[in-house]
């Protein structure tokens, strides 16, 4: 498989054994992979990379990770966007969904 055909994947996190964890699994299914530890990073990466799948945590420095979908959709509203926490609660998720979030 080319890189053109891969599913380009990018996971943001601050914590950087979560990141090595997705990548390699990512990886392992054979996605082209990429990475942030800031949703400013990732946004800034966007328009380069055009991920088809985007794995974020919802605590993140600055920006939330509901920020953060709500950005991606805005310039790539064609990606997917999960949001992965620690932290979740039922509100946090109702509107991670009402933005966009992959179910």
């Amino acid at each position: 498989m080319t890189n053109e055909q891969k599913i380009r994947f990018v996971i943001v996190d601050d914590e950087q054994s979560i990141r090595r964890l997705c990548m390699t699994v990512g990886q392992g299914l054979g996605f082209e992979c990429g990475e942030a530890e800031t949703a400013e990073a990732a946004l800034e990466s966007l328009e380069a990379v055009l991920p088809d799948i985007v794995v974020t945590d919802l605590k993140l420095p600055n920006v939330t990770g509901v920020e953060l979908l709500r950005r991606v959709k805005e310039q790539l509203p064609r990606t997917e966007v999960a949001i992965m926490t620690g932290h979740g609660s039922i509100e946090s998720a109702v509107e991670a969904m009402r933005q966009g979030a992959y179910d």
